[in-house]
């Protein structure tokens, strides 16, 4: 460990994991000299993901430049030859470990996956129109952390991507979540778009609870065909959202945002009184 860096962590207390992946492993844990409590990510030295570093390090590049109350705050960047994220601490659980949670053959209630939806494409709008345009490029439910007072999170930041002033790239990566990524992010092309498949397949995901990772690739069937208490002006958005092609879906997050609300407002009071 670098001696730069084995200071400054000693400057936090441990507490304790919270989870981890192929990158990093988040901790609990405190900063002795403010006394704040934070979420700290330490980089994987044992990752088995090729570009590990650069992907850890990019998300504290991301996370340095945005400000918005569904994406955490970053308060420190620890350099060094492992580095490590010091950022606000969320006391909840991901979308995955919530549908895990859920007991067998029942679904979760379509107003409170709606309430989580309308508040991630408000985040990734904001991300979309960002200056750079940043695309998150992975979204799924376990990059979603619900906290105690049932308010949503987008996180993990590892794979956004900062796009040129086009808003559009055609020779990136071709990385992401197999089910989640839509046609085009599979031959390297990235925009704003590829983020409203990923939110429709998030939304699918925690409505009907079909994972679509174990599903026909670019195949869904309409969400309220499977959970009848989904709303159908719902289950329309969602499916809008998952055309295969780019030009049929929601052309902005804002659109697919304004859609998500129009939907739940209506699916409340069906007969506008």
């Amino acid at each position: 460990m670098g001696k730069k860096r084995e200071r400054r962590l000693k400057q936090y207390t441990l507490h304790g994991l919270i989870g981890e992946g192929d990158i990093g492993r988040v901790y609990r844990a405190t900063n002795r000299i403010s006394g704040q409590q934070v979420a700290l990510k330490v980089f994987r030295a044992d990752s088995p993901v090729a570009a590990a570093r650069s992907y850890f390090e990019n998300e504290g590049f991301i996370l340095a430049q945005v400000d918005h109350p569904a994406i955490p705050t970053l308060y420190e960047f620890l350099d060094g030859r492992w580095p490590g994220l010091a950022m606000t601490l969320i006391d909840g659980k991901d979308g995955e470990a919530i549908l895990a949670e859920t007991p067998s053959g029942a679904f979760l209630e379509p107003e409170r996956v709606l309430r989580w939806g309308i508040q991630i494409a408000a985040a990734l709008g904001y991300l979309h129109g960002h200056c750079p345009s940043i695309a998150f490029r992975d979204l799924k439910p376990a990059h979603i952390l619900i906290d105690g007072q049932d308010e949503a999170w987008l996180v993990d930041f590892n794979l956004a991507k900062a796009l040129p002033p086009s808003g559009y790239l055609a020779n990136a990566d071709a990385i992401g979540t197999e089910g989640f990524a839509p046609p085009e992010q599979y031959e390297g092309v990235v925009s704003p778009l590829v983020d409203v498949y990923a939110l429709g397949a998030t939304l699918h995901q925690l409505l009907t609870r079909r994972d679509p990772r174990l599903e026909t690739r670019f195949v869904f069937e309409a969400p309220h065909h499977i959970h009848p208490g989904v709303p159908e002006m719902v289950s329309r958005v969602i499916m809008k959202a998952l055309a295969y092609e780019p030009g049929d879906r929601y052309q902005t997050m804002r659109e697919m945002e304004a859609a998500l609300r129009q939907a739940g407002e209506n699916s409340t009071n069906p007969n506008g009184d």
